[in-house]
């Protein structure tokens, strides 16, 4: 939303500001969402060492 807004009013800090939310946004998601999977490997990986 306020990367819409920034390009539309020509603020062009307000823009990069949204963009970089945007993209940390993502990142995090992605991150959150293998969560689970990562978890189960390294567990799975742990129960191998003796």
């Amino acid at each position: 939303m306020i990367w819409a807004w920034g390009h539309h009013s020509g603020g062009h800090q307000a823009e990069q500001n949204g963009k970089k939310g945007t993209t940390i946004a993502a990142g995090v998601a992605l991150l959150l969402g293998a969560a689970n999977g990562i978890v189960a490997f390294f567990s799975a990986m742990g129960t191998q060492v003796h």
